[in-house]
């Protein structure tokens, strides 16, 4: 038998605070200006470049942390110490503390940078976008715990960056520092996943292409709309979701930061469970509940 849900208290965060986390994206311009579109949260930061022939980028990781590279469209040549490859779109590397590197295009590219402070990454590391399979292609999700990843998650998740895993979970695609964790959700019009929460951790989400709802509040009672490239910062605690309210698949990039393990900072509210009770077998139920799947209760008024 399941332990009831735990109780969480009830969110302060109010709707104005978390609407000014908005960043609108303003497009490249004549002058290729880089945007910043996540402001400094929980020791994590992310800015556009977009580059040309004759405007790269030339930049040096943070010191103490690393910096994350992420080609959102187009082509680019990184070119750090003994590393010179090419990244194609969705492609990526990690740049380690301190590390000097140059990004360049041949024509028309953007790069998002994710700069990351709080613990330091030592190696290099770059991964394509081709060979990342999403979770629920993970043995242990074909064999029976996928139908969790179908009913609370967006319908491909791809783990870009993060650390270590255990020998029974999906590995991430490049191993970071702690507490920074990047994914890639994609996922088909009207759908996202299961409203959560983060009790613990900030959590950023970019749209990569098409149009997004992020809705959050203690009712679902708040959303804003993201086009292409906007972004926002949901606070711990908030109750969240994401909804793709575009014709077309749509790509989005959750990145949160502040803890090790997303299983241990993730809660799923009460009424995600009574839905699952449904329709999963109560012994696989009981199994995912040992296996970190949390359920929350918002305390009333």
């Amino acid at each position: 038998m399941s332990a009831a849900p735990a109780l969480l208290p009830r969110c302060d965060t109010t709707t104005p605070q978390i609407r000014a986390n908005v960043v609108r994206y303003q497009g490249a311009g004549g002058r290729l200006r880089p945007q910043q579109l996540v402001p400094p949260r929980g020791g994590a930061s992310a800015t556009l470049h977009p580059l040309s022939a004759d405007r790269p980028l030339e930049a040096r990781a943070p010191t103490g942390g690393c910096r994350v590279l992420l080609c959102v469209d187009g082509a680019v040549r990184l070119r750090s110490g003994h590393l010179d490859t090419i990244l194609g779109p969705r492609d990526l590397a990690l740049v380690p503390t301190g590390t000097p590197h140059r990004v360049e295009s041949s024509g028309r590219a953007n790069l998002l940078a994710v700069d990351f402070i709080r613990f330091p990454a030592f190696h290099t590391a770059v991964a394509r976008a081709g060979q990342i399979q999403p979770v629920r292609e993970h043995p242990l999700f074909r064999l029976g715990l996928g139908v969790f990843s179908e009913l609370l998650g967006p319908r491909d998740l791809r783990l870009l960056v993060g650390p270590e895993t255990g020998l029974m979970r999906p590995r991430y695609a490049i191993t970071g520092p702690q507490h920074l964790v990047i994914t890639l959700a994609t996922t088909p019009p009207g759908t996202g996943p299961a409203m959560h929460v983060h009790t613990r951790t900030h959590e950023a989400f970019i749209v990569l292409d098409g149009q997004f709802d992020v809705v959050w509040g203690d009712r679902a009672e708040h959303h804003e709309r993201l086009n292409r490239l906007d972004a926002i910062v949901i606070p711990p605690g908030v109750n969240r979701t994401f909804r793709n309210v575009g014709d077309t698949t749509g790509a989005i990039l959750p990145i949160v930061v502040g803890a090790d393990d997303e299983l241990e900072d993730i809660a799923w509210l009460s009424s995600v469970r009574d839905d699952l009770a449904e329709r999963v077998p109560a012994p696989l139920l009981w199994v995912a509940e040992k296996m970190k799947l949390r359920f929350v209760e918002r305390e009333r008024p």
